[in-house]
């Protein structure tokens, strides 16, 4: 068996036991304020040993960032959402009045987060959906990775499923929606992600964005120059950038970066 796999049973066994005796949510902080969140989906260990769930984030810097870009009343596109991070923090900063529209196509993230929406009656500004964005309209092949992290796109891949997939501009068009800020984090397809938006992107004001070097170039052969210059097409220049201490050993590594409209 697996070492991911024997992670993962283990899990599962102490995910049932908690349950079975009626423990199904911890209430943990974030920025200061206090969330519940459900015990199936998050790992235990931080749930149960920190006392706030995302206090030492490595990517506090970038998301501080995102929210100085926000305020109250504002719509807020989050692709890629996962367990909710960044959803709960732009949720927090809109307040009642505004928006967040989560795009979180993995099931199992997607469960997750829907269980915290519906355990925090602060969250009812946040609208899930269960969708890919891309630049295509129709469905995708998507291979399910094993830490539920993250989701890779691929065709013909034994494994994969086929989810429903839309596109930004798709989406804004039916729904008449017209986000302030756009936040995309999905693991090697932001050219993707970006491509089907161009008339959203027009009327949007900033874009916040985890790029991806090496899984952009195997997974769609782009590069971050091509990203760069796309953006800069439409009027966006960067103005944040923040690298992990491991991306800034590795240039290949992740990294985040804010774009602004000036147009």
């Amino acid at each position: 068996m697996k070492k991911s796999s024997s992670r993962f049973a283990l899990r599962d066994i102490c995910v049932g036991f908690l349950e079975l005796v009626k423990i199904k949510y911890i209430r943990k902080s974030i920025n200061d304020f206090s969330i519940l969140l459900p015990v199936k989906g998050h790992p235990l260990n931080k749930l149960f040993l920190k006392k706030d769930y995302w206090r030492d984030h490595e990517e506090s810097p970038y998301s501080k960032k995102i929210l100085e870009c926000l305020e109250p009343g504002d719509c807020v596109f989050d692709i890629g959402g996962f367990l909710g991070y960044y959803t709960i923090l732009m949720s927090n900063a809109v307040g009642s009045k505004g928006q967040v529209v989560t795009f979180e196509p993995n099931f199992q993230s997607f469960d997750t987060l829907r269980r915290t929406i519906h355990a925090n009656s602060f969250l009812n500004n946040v609208r899930l959906v269960q969708t890919a964005i891309t630049d295509t309209e129709g469905y995708v092949e998507f291979d399910l990775s094993e830490d539920e992290s993250s989701i890779q796109m691929n065709k013909d891949i034994r494994g994969a499923v086929e989810i429903a997939a839309t596109t930004l501009d798709a989406f804004a068009k039916k729904e008449k929606m017209n986000p302030r800020l756009i936040k995309i984090d999905v693991e090697g397809f932001e050219m993707k992600v970006l491509q089907g938006g161009k008339s959203i992107l027009s009327t949007c004001q900033y874009v916040c964005c985890e790029v991806h070097p090496k899984k952009m170039q195997r997974a769609t052969g782009h590069t971050e120059k091509e990203l760069e210059d796309f953006l800069g097409s439409l009027g966006f220049k960067s103005f944040f950038k923040f690298r992990s201490k491991k991306s800034a050993v590795d240039s290949t590594s992740p990294y985040n970066v804010i774009y602004k409209n000036e147009k």
